[in-house]
């Protein structure tokens, strides 16, 4: 199992952040999103033929760490190897849940 982490994030005395996709970090316990939101991938055969789709649960108004933890699973079943998590897309809107996409970096 690859292990998440954050690409960038504050440093003693800084109380943010921001990364060259416009996030802004605070801190783990920090809402990332409002609302409904809803982690997705595809699968990619250039990871190989274990890699599947992931489609996370609803999550409300998730935090960095539930976001980290997406993360996590969305990289297990993908098979992806990008193991820092650079940002946030919104990809679209499924009913009241926002469907998004993670940038991950390596």
């Amino acid at each position: 199992m690859t292990s998440v982490y954050f690409s960038v994030g504050p440093k003693p005395g800084q109380r943010s952040v921001t990364s060259s996709y416009g996030v802004t970090y605070v801190s783990q316990s920090e809402v990332a999103l409002q609302g409904k939101v809803r982690v997705i991938a595809d699968a990619d055969p250039f990871y190989g033929d274990d890699s599947k789709p992931y489609r996370g649960r609803v999550l409300t108004n998730p935090t960095w760490r539930a976001i980290k933890g997406q993360a996590q699973r969305m990289l297990d079943r993908t098979k992806d190897y990008h193991y820092f998590l650079e940002g946030v897309q919104v990809a679209g809107q499924d009913g009241d849940v926002q469907l998004v996409r993670l940038v991950m970096g390596s």
